[in-house]
């Protein structure tokens, strides 16, 4: 039974560009078909081609709660930011075009934030591929209204947000995706919090790591209502020539927040030597450096011969923070399993390295092909390690 309340209650934004077609569809079916009718869709078209701009228009004509802005290429950040401009709701959700809400998920997150509402309310998801759906828990306290003034929780969630996906009982889960989570509308628009304009990925890291600087209130809700497809054809597995400078810029814009925190974390703990979220920045430039090795360097897509690739390989772990993230992050701060790559890199054997990875994710999408069942099993995603 639909339920209507008279206001719009969450505007969901949704950034496009040239998205397939079956599944921007399921994408908009979960979100028209939600059992709260208070909500409104608002569709980004970042300059995508001519049908799939015509797709958007004609689900505006279809419902009055869809609302449609096409602009140029500008990227997700851009897009984002200006669905948020136009959102005339009290609470935001981004929901990316490829991937879907539960039916139920507005009304469900209705009625919680009329008990446990804060400025920012993150829940579970659901990783989906063809043969597969497994559930990823953020393992907080769940119906519990978390006051940022508690500097314990502030710290481990400071942490958490700036570092790498975080294993707890077998289970890795990724915290720093804007999607999954509900924000007050007003607590964005008062600290103007926008993503930043440039990164092409890991700008939703930036975004919520922004965020949990200015909230003062988090919760947790801990049902799976966002449903994340992994497409392997998306960009995130996409041949991408300026990986590596992306990853310098996100990294330049990460070290100022890092140093931001650590600043506050001093002055709270009187601990003048706080050097906490800095460790977990590092931990992080030493997890992203496998996506620019793959993504770029040693990408199928690469035109460059394979000595070509390994001089821009070992020129950009030269750089910093990677050059040192090799070096400071020790064998006893990471996990055994990634224990391999620090030594490789360390030893400049990149090209063995990459070999070696290539052959585990191989196995490890082998291995999930063969798993089935919903959403029950424990799993997750994030940088690579």
């Amino acid at each position: 039974m639909k339920k209507y309340f008279g206001n719009i209650i969450f505007s969901i934004i949704v950034p496009i560009y040239n998205s397939p077609k079956k599944y921007f569809e399921k994408c908009l079916s979960s979100l028209l078909n939600q059992t709260l009718i208070d909500i409104e869709i608002i569709i980004v078209d970042d300059g995508s081609n001519f049908e799939c701009a015509k797709m958007c228009d004609d689900y505006a004509k279809k419902d009055y709660r869809v609302r449609i802005m096409h602009q140029v290429n500008q990227g997700v950040s851009v897009a984002r930011n200006n669905g948020m401009a136009l959102a005339r709701g009290e609470w935001i959700i981004f929901v990316d075009a490829d991937d879907r809400l539960s039916l139920d998920a507005c009304e469900k997150l209705a009625e919680y934030l009329t008990h446990f509402g804060s400025d920012m309310v993150l829940f579970d998801f659901c990783r989906e591929n063809n043969e597969y759906t497994k559930w990823v828990r953020f393992e907080f306290e769940n119906d519990h209204v978390y006051e940022m003034k508690d500097i314990q929780f502030k710290k481990e969630l400071y942490q958490r947000v700036m570092g790498v996906p975080t294993i707890i009982a077998g289970n890795q889960s990724t915290i720093w995706y804007s999607c999954g989570k509900v924000y007050r509308k007003s607590f964005l628009d008062r600290y103007k919090l926008t993503f930043p304009a440039g990164i092409s990925k890991s700008e939703d890291k930036i975004f919520v790591l922004r965020c949990i600087e200015k909230i003062k209130t988090f919760s947790y809700y801990n049902q799976p209502l966002y449903h994340y497809l992994e497409n392997e054809s998306s960009v995130c597995h996409s041949y991408s020539e300026n990986a590596d400078n992306d990853r310098i810029k996100l990294m330049e814009i990460l070290s100022e927040i890092a140093v931001r925190m650590d600043m506050e974390l001093s002055l709270l703990t009187g601990d003048e030597k706080c050097s906490l979220i800095y460790k977990a920045y590092m931990r992080f430039a030493f997890g992203i450096i496998s996506d620019v090795l793959l993504l770029k360097f040693y990408h199928e897509s690469n035109p460059q011969n394979i000595k070509e690739r390994a001089r821009g390989a070992r020129e950009f772990l030269s750089k910093e923070p990677f050059y040192s993230a090799i070096r400071i992050c020790s064998y006893k701060e990471l996990p055994k399993k990634v224990w391999l790559k620090k030594f490789l890199l360390k030893h400049n054997m990149v090209s063995l390295f990459v070999t070696i990875k290539k052959i585990k994710q191989w196995l490890k999408v082998r291995k999930n092909n063969g798993e089935t069942g919903s959403c029950v099993t424990n799993s997750g995603g994030g940088a690579v390690p």
